[in-house]
């Protein structure tokens, strides 16, 4: 061999930069291995008693016993260690691997506090049951993974295992915690964000002009003639109500039994049998699952003002349309938003129908509804039988002017005919051209709320 190519090799080797496939450093068989651990909080907001740890024959996948967590409640109970290889070079290994097993779904985050960086830190979902979990640690693109440890943040001095809200009572176990220098693809990583697959999905577009699903890349050719012209625009909430009186008013010439109804939280007269109730039909909420993994939404909350950007950091709308007569013929329909910008949009905006019963109080990052998590971050994703959302594309069309209506009649077709439930739907743009902020259905001027315009004619 050249030597000073074998020099080279051996400089190689030296370094570390050929590793052992396997470091195993968590594996939970003696008491003394319990000592390196502690509890605590990821959340500095939790009042509840950090979590209990023990060793359990239970669930062990390496050896004898494990490690088993026994939760008291909190937002973001952890458990941490300082006693870990490599903690130097961490970096240089493509992965920390563990096994866990839980009783119910939940995400589990790992972060790492280095010596002179801000903090690695990155969260999965997982089902109920046993998880071979890996962790990149490799600096990535930080669109894919948000980021990695970096070669020049100094010492790792710190690992930390948290989990998102688990029950009072609720126990987890972690057996072969250990660092790997290959990834495995067939375990779930979080080398990849979920964003990249939403992006290549299909969809089926109501009242398009295919039946069968198109790609987001070719939507805009397979849209109904004329859409653009269906949609209103108008500088306030009240000049665009009087457009759609206007459209009612002539849809009236034919179809002289002809109504319509206004759907906005805090009207009044919706309910024909209690006209001085306020309507409260919306559900709005907003989630971010935009990288790195640290940025995603943890609590739900929305002010007066949101806003209106694209899927990773979206906004969700549902209105209850139960009161719409039972057969009715939806004559018409409009979404409408207020915005705070004058010009109209240049970005396409579509409503992905939500194929969850979420609860606005609850939505996250992780959560739709308490202790229930999405399948993937944000419900993004769209594969199995049960996905998160349906790959249908319930209304579309482009922001026109301060307070814009998107023409929403397939969606309240789709809803009312009796197949179909109504969840509500994601209404992000799909380039992010058009970044605004909308008034929420927290807005203090009731006009200004998301509203549902229906004119339908009721069975006759």
């Amino acid at each position: 061999m050249n030597k000073q190519i074998f020099a080279i090799f051996l400089l190689f080797f030296l370094s570390g930069a050929v590793m052992a496939e396997d470091i195993l450093f968590g594996d939970f068989e003696n008491e003394k291995e319990l000592t390196n651990w502690k509890t605590g909080f990821n959340d500095k907001t939790s009042k509840e008693e950090p979590p209990a740890l023990s060793l359990s024959k239970e669930n062990a996948t390496s050896g004898s016993s494990c490690l088993m967590i026994k939760f008291n409640g909190g937002l973001l109970p952890m458990i941490s260690t300082a006693v870990f290889p490599h903690s130097e070079d961490l970096y240089s290994y493509k992965s920390l691997s563990f096994d866990l097993t839980t009783d119910r779904d939940t995400m589990v985050g790992v972060r790492f506090l280095q010596e002179i960086k801000n903090p690695f830190d990155a969260r999965v979902l997982v089902k109920k049951g046993l998880t071979k979990l890996n962790i990149s640690l490799s600096p990535l693109p930080e669109w894919a993974r948000g980021t990695g440890i970096d070669p020049k943040g100094g010492p790792v001095k710190e690992l930390m295992i948290y989990f998102y809200k688990p029950q009072k009572g609720a126990v987890f176990y972690i057996d072969r915690l250990r660092i790997q220098e290959s990834l495995s693809k067939k375990y779930v990583s979080n080398s990849d964000h979920p964003i990249n697959l939403w992006y290549k999905s299909n969809f089926t577009v109501l009242g398009g002009k295919k039946a069968e699903p198109v790609s987001l890349k070719n939507l805009s050719g397979e849209f109904a003639d004329g859409f653009y012209d269906k949609q209103l625009g108008a500088k306030t909430p009240d000049e665009l109500e009087k457009l759609i009186r206007a459209n009612f008013l002539e849809l009236q010439k034919s179809k002289p039994s002809a109504r319509l109804v206004i759907l906005r939280d805090g009207e009044k007269g919706i309910d024909p049998n209690a006209p001085a109730k306020d309507y409260k039909g919306w559900q709005n909420a907003y989630i971010s699952t935009h990288s790195p993994d640290a940025g995603m939404t943890l609590t739900p909350g929305l002010g007066g003002r949101c806003e209106l950007f694209m899927r990773h950091r979206v906004q969700l709308y549902s209105v209850d349309v139960s009161i719409l007569p039972v057969g009715s013929e939806i004559l018409q329909a409009f979404f409408v938003l207020t915005s705070e910008k004058d010009a109209p949009g240049g970005s396409l905006y579509i409503a992905e129908a939500i194929n969850r019963n979420w609860n606005d109080s609850e939505v996250t990052a992780y959560t739709y509804d308490k202790d229930k998590f999405w399948s993937g971050f944000g419900g993004l994703i769209k594969t199995g039988s049960d996905p998160d959302c349906l790959p249908i594309i319930l209304a579309y069309g482009y922001r026109k002017d301060k307070v814009s209506a998107w023409d929403f009649t397939e969606a309240v077709k789709y809803w009312t005919g009796g197949k179909d439930a109504n969840h509500g739907f994601f209404f992000p743009c799909l380039d992010g051209g058009d970044y605004c902020a909308t008034a929420t259905k927290n807005a203090k001027n009731i006009k200004d709320r998301p509203t549902l315009f229906v004119i339908y004619n009721p069975k006759q």
